[in-house]
């Protein structure tokens, strides 16, 4: 009996990660085929069902701009290609201004292989097929001699968000989409055969172009940046969604977790207790930068048993790390810490707002089968566009490549 209430509370939450993990899913669907009149039927679905399921629509945007915004294209659909539609689509669900509000099935069959990342610096390189592993760690200044900012700039327009730091997590990944490139003007057709040429600086401040091609999902043999580091922080130190550990030559103990949806387990919860009992550490870091969220079960029992701890649960003792990927249920837990511990935060901005809408269902599209989340709630946790922690501390490709961890680093040289 217990086994299968093990079980059933394991598929629950398999099933609410499923349901609410972050804004930005990748699930193919297949619409090559259908008819423009079909998708005229989705667009006029989704405008006359998506007011009537969402909490607050139109809390930025009116009726009529939304309206129009369809109806323009729905004029355009015979002279435009089913990537464009996409495209299009997408801007239509950013302008409602709402980050949970999004297309959650965005269709690639193939992609630039390219990871990169906002470091202080600039925009880097984390991750290239392995055909192109020699370029990792070096700065993107151009994709086909535009500039990188113009073409971030323009891809912001396609990203639901609620303030900046979201943006910085999200707008790399749009690199890889041929579609969204084209439709910017960047390259002049979606296909496996148009390259895109990068413009870098490498470590030595040399600039070079490398020429790179899309690859289909299934084919891409990726390298990261993580694999030249040879001494791994805390944060680095696994690739799993969470990690726990007591670092002894630190004294410290450690809990990363990038999701809501299956952590804390019930796993992780009694060897945490066990090791806030056992180890005479004199500092817990709870990180949650990378949290993207997903179900908010089992939230307050990691809160109730740091709260209930008389040593960490004060000033100098518990640090929570918050950053741009916090968002959703991970930006909920930050408050949960925020007002029932004494945690001091360093970091980032968080990607999550304050006050925000969430809590999503979804809506499908009749023919093309796409997704679309939306929300039915409106949370209030404070004000501002997100949550700025105590101590603010950027990442720069320098610590990167060191294997330092700045917001640990600076949490350790605070309180020594």
């Amino acid at each position: 009996m217990k086994k299968k209430v093990i079980l059933l509370i394991i598929l629950v939450m398999v099933v609410l990660f499923a349901i609410l993990i972050s804004p930005l899913m990748n699930i193919s669907f297949k619409n090559e085929s259908i008819s423009k009149a079909q998708w005229k039927e989705d667009l006029e679905y989704m405008r006359k069902n998506l007011p009537k399921k969402h909490v607050n629509l139109f809390f930025k945007t009116t009726r009529q701009e939304f309206d129009n915004s369809i109806l323009n294209l729905e004029q355009d659909l015979n002279n435009i290609d089913s990537q464009e539609i996409q495209v299009r689509l997408m801007s239509i669900i950013s302008s409602i201004g709402d980050a949970h509000t999004n297309i959650v099935n965005f269709d690639s069959k193939y992609k630039y292989p390219l990871n990169a990342y906002w470091f202080k610096e600039g925009l880097f390189v984390v991750g290239i097929s392995s055909k192109y592993k020699d370029i990792l760690g070096c700065q993107i200044t151009e994709i086909n001699d535009i500039p990188i900012g113009k073409i971030i700039e323009d891809i912001n327009t396609l990203i639901p968000h609620e303030n900046e730091f979201l943006l910085k997590s999200e707008n790399p990944s749009m690199l890889q989409e041929p579609k969204v490139l084209r439709h910017f003007g960047v390259i002049n057709e979606v296909s496996e055969k148009q390259s895109i040429v990068l413009t870098l600086v490498n470590q030595d401040n040399m600039t070079f172009k490398t020429n790179i091609l899309p690859e289909a999902n299934s084919d891409i043999k990726w390298s990261y940046l993580t694999d030249k580091i040879k001494s791994k922080s805390l944060y680095l130190s696994s690739n799993e969604n969470s990690c726990l550990k007591y670092s002894e030559d630190d004294n410290l103990i450690y809990y990363r977790f990038n999701t809501t949806a299956n952590h804390p387990s019930t796993k992780e919860l009694s060897l945490l207790k066990s090791m806030l009992k056992e180890k005479k550490a004199e500092k817990l870091i709870i990180d949650i930068r990378d949290n993207v969220g997903g179900s908010y079960f089992g939230n307050s029992r990691l809160v109730n048993i740091i709260r209930n701890s008389s040593y960490f649960n004060n000033k100098g003792k518990l640090f929570v790390i918050v950053g741009r990927k916090t968002f959703s249920s991970g930006l909920l837990y930050t408050y949960e810490f925020k007002n029932r511990t004494n945690a001091i935060f360093y970091g980032e901005p968080t990607g999550g707002k304050p006050n925000h809408y969430g809590d999503l269902h979804y809506l499908k599209l009749p023919n093309s089968k796409i997704s679309l989340s939306y929300s039915t709630k409106y949370f209030q946790y404070g004000s501002g566009d997100a949550f700025f922690p105590d101590c603010l501390v950027e990442y720069s490709v320098k610590d990167f490549l060191a294997g330092i961890d700045p917001a640990v680093e600076k949490i350790k040289s605070d309180y020594r």
